[in-house]
């Protein structure tokens, strides 16, 4: 029942047959080319996406410390202002 050189399958009849006609129904999975490049197009995207959201997140950063700037200067302003005026108020007042 087994042929004597060696790897070979057994002799089983219409075996050969049948294991020819599975190997030319078999099909590779190979995708379609639109659907490669809308996917190459969709990571791209997001990508994109991501640098957009840094750059936001690094403007939103700079943004708040220019804010946060601002308000010190305006308090050291009104300090120096009513410091000032309180100066002058005390020295007038004689």
């Amino acid at each position: 029942m087994w042929n004597s050189v060696k790897g070979e399958t057994p002799d089983v009849p219409g075996s050969s047959k049948k294991r020819k006609h599975e190997e030319s129904n078999t099909k590779l999975a190979v995708p379609d080319t639109s659907a490669y490049n809308m996917l190459f197009a969709v990571n791209a995207f997001l990508d994109d996406l991501c640098k957009v959201q840094s750059a936001l997140n690094s403007l939103a950063k700079e943004f708040e410390k220019a804010l946060e700037t601002k308000e010190k200067g305006k308090k050291r302003r009104r300090f120096h202002t009513t410091h000032s005026l309180t100066t002058w108020n005390m020295l007038t007042s004689f």
